[in-house]
């Protein structure tokens, strides 16, 4: 926003301080106006006389609001006044700043305004420059070249922005053509001690945009389904634009793809995209903004397969043997284990095939499913260099059947009824 402001004599020093300058301070306050590194960047241009007529702060030179407020309290009314009121060339001036269509001046996507505070029509003094011919009329030419240069601001999408200051005589002599240099519904007047009064429907004239607007809500959602389920149900928060300003914007129309899909909806295995598309007015331009909702579904399941294989040397009964737990790649609760003494992932195991699963539960809000993880043992025997079952037995690198109620011992078969070695009273068949 360019703020040219009029610091002709018939202001006078006191409305200049008692009127003006807190009427600037409050507007730059604003938090509608949102002034800051991020909101609203301001620019201010004084004009009276030609020699005064000059840029006082450069556009976004001063980004905080309490710094620009000391800046104002810096300046004093002899600095800037002047005997003439040079509007056509203050708008000269910012009009050539604006060099191509708004909002592509100073930031993309963000509009441009001018705010034209005066308080009487336009003076240019004999001995100044009247930048061009068609400009040369003393009585009209200032005034000639204000209307031309609004409408070069206007053509350029530039809102312009008009408050006229003065009693009810003097508005009725220039305010008119103030009016006519405006864009349309941006004009306001009031008098010098009632500046206030106007302030929200100024405010609310400049603000045209709601500032730079970025999607709200979830935008991602990761889910899990059972391995051999169907599809899982998901549910979403729509987005919603969210505006830098804090204001809200005007939404022009909305697209959402793929079409007529709403939360909740059901989705296969894989990556899919729900995009919302909006498009909403910005300044004077419409622009358009993409949410996208990025959908994972994953199936949910056991790593595979755990297999632990292992031997059992000769003369042991057990061996023991220990294996990683399977856990699922979804987030799921242990429930059971069967058998529950595998529960800490190891034991002692005789020559055999055993099964072990370890149950778990997933619960969310796409639904709840159980699964379980297996762990195949096999333990085998070996004895000297043969492997041997279950129903044998490994005595002295010979395997031999075994036989119910003994143990091997050597030679002899240890009987643990009578807890002794005993002569053997058959025949063991070498395999």
């Amino acid at each position: 926003m360019w703020i040219l402001w009029d610091n002709s004599k018939s202001v006078g020093p006191t409305t200049f301080k008692n009127q003006v300058r807190p009427f600037l301070k409050s507007l730059i306050n604003s938090p509608q106006l949102n002034v800051g590194p991020d909101g609203t960047h301001i620019g201010i241009l004084t004009f009276s006389t030609q020699a005064q007529t000059r840029v006082l702060l450069k556009l976004g030179e001063i980004k905080s609001p309490v710094a620009l407020n000391n800046y104002l309290d810096s300046l004093r009314y002899i600095d800037v006044r002047g005997d003439g009121t040079r509007t056509g060339m203050a708008l000269k001036l910012v009009d050539e700043k604006f060099n191509v269509s708004s909002p592509r001046n100073y930031r993309p996507d963000v509009s441009d305004v001018v705010l034209i505070l005066t308080d009487g029509q336009p003076i240019r003094r004999k001995d100044e420059d009247n930048f061009g011919d068609k400009y040369k009329s003393n009585s009209d030419g200032e005034e000639l070249l204000a209307k031309d240069r609004a409408q070069s601001l206007r053509d350029k999408n530039v809102t312009v922005v008009g408050l006229a200051v003065g009693s009810e005589a003097t508005l009725s002599k220039f305010g008119k053509k103030i009016k006519e240099w405006t864009t349309e519904g941006k004009y306001f007047e009031t008098s010098k001690d009632r500046l206030h009064s106007v302030m929200k429907e100024l405010i609310s004239a400049s603000c045209i945009d709601p500032g730079q607007c970025g999607c709200s809500g979830a935008i991602t959602a990761k889910v899990f389904r059972a391995a051999q389920g169907g599809k899982a149900v998901i549910n979403w928060e729509v987005p919603t634009l969210k505006c830098a300003s804090g204001r809200q914007a005007v939404i022009k129309s909305t697209d959402v793809q793929p079409p007529g899909v709403s939360p909740p909806a059901a989705f296969g295995v894989g990556n899919h995209t729900v995009t919302y598309t909006y498009d909403y007015r910005r300044g004077t331009k419409v622009v358009r903004l993409q949410c996208p909702i990025k959908i994972n579904v994953t199936a949910c399941q056991c790593p595979g397969v755990v297999r632990v294989n292992a031997e059992l040397a000769g003369g042991s009964k057990t061996v023991f043997v220990s294996w990683t737990i399977p856990e699922p790649n979804c987030p799921a609760t242990l429930s059971s284990v069967s058998p529950p003494k595998a529960g800490n992932g190891n034991g002692r195991y005789p020559i055999g095939k055993y099964d072990v699963r370890y149950n778990y539960e997933h619960s969310s809000a796409s639904g709840s499913f159980s699964l379980n993880c297996p762990v195949k043992i096999t333990i085998e025997g070996k004895c000297g260099g043969v492997r041997f079952g279950a129903s044998q037995v490994c005595c002295c690198g010979a395997v031999h059947e075994r036989k119910d109620g003994y143990d091997c011992c050597g030679f002899r078969y240890y009987d643990t009824r009578i807890q002794r070695c005993e002569d053997f009273s058959y025949t063991l068949v070498n395999i």
